[in-house]
């Protein structure tokens, strides 16, 4: 004997269903809804129940009994209330108050929490597909770059560097009069190295230049136009002049192109004593403040 004969196994499926929960699960999910409903029920059965009161306390308890001696019914809303109602309807205002702020709590505590704005690109909303004869906007560089950006970088060997991976940050500030610095601190195969850049911006001429000084044992500097199409993407095509690195002439060109002020993406190709220019990683760079 086990001592569990004549058990029989409850399947779940016999287990009724509360019928109640489909309107607690709406009630959760509509909480104003149900608070507004709640609280005008409440205003527009008040005087109603009142009048009900009043009658109980004077023991009217007969229909013929419910009108006053001008013949005019005591439950109607626009009868004035005797005085020793009036504490009571002064107790359902309180309560109804009370009420009011809890459904508005509990609405405010279901609402989600406001997104903050993200950055948007330069081209506007036309409301209309673009057309070939648009107008690009000039290039913001303040909107796209200014702030603190990281990056990853697997590059091949070179006489810039061992094959490996460059990780950091980049750091653009506005120096004036279209003159801007970004500073790159960053490890590598070798170790720790610091890239500064003086950039000039010519807005309307749509052209800007780097000096750039890298603390590996080089500099250059880089010339470059900028571009873009409708679709809101602009690039900015820069080419070194040529420079020294671990006894080499190195040309080095980037094609940076910006989607949108939260990244922009680096394709480097690099030329060694006037040969051709090889592929030296596309890398990413992602705004981080």
């Amino acid at each position: 004997m086990t001592g569990l004969e004549g058990f029989t196994e409850i399947q779940e499926d016999s287990i009724p269903e509360n019928p109640l929960n489909p309107v607690i699960a709406a009630f959760f999910c509509f909480p104003k809804v149900f608070g507004f409903l709640f609280l005008s029920s409440l205003w527009l059965c008040g005087p109603f129940a009142d009048r009900f009161l009043e009658a109980r306390q004077r023991k009217l308890f007969d229909v013929s009994s419910l009108r006053d001696p001008t013949g005019a019914c005591i439950l109607c809303p626009r009868r004035a209330l005797q005085p020793e109602i009036a504490g009571m309807t002064a107790t359902r205002g309180i309560v109804l108050i009370i009420v009011a702020a809890a459904v508005a709590s509990a609405a405010a505590q279901t609402q989600p929490p406001a997104q903050p704005l993200l950055p948007k690109g330069q081209m506007p909303d036309l409301g209309r597909p673009t057309k070939h004869d648009d107008q690009l906007p000039l290039f913001d560089f303040d909107a796209y770059f200014l702030g603190k950006w990281t990056f990853e970088w697997d590059v091949p060997e070179s006489p810039i560097s061992p094959a490996g991976r460059l990780e950091g940050t980049t750091v653009y500030t506005a120096l004036g009069g279209g003159v801007y610095q970004a500073v790159t601190d960053a490890t590598g195969p070798t170790g720790k190295f610091t890239i500064k850049e003086v950039i000039k911006y010519q807005r309307e001429q749509k052209t800007v230049s780097r000096d750039v000084t890298d603390s590996r044992g080089f500099s250059y500097t880089q010339t470059g136009t900028i571009g873009g199409d409708l679709g809101g993407f602009y690039n900015i095509f820069f080419e070194s002049t040529p420079f020294k690195a671990a006894g080499k002439s190195v040309r080095i060109k980037h094609n940076l192109r910006a989607g949108s002020p939260l990244n922009y993406r680096v394709a480097t190709t690099v030329s060694v004593d006037g040969g051709p220019f090889t592929n030296y990683g596309n890398p990413w760079w992602r705004k981080s403040q």
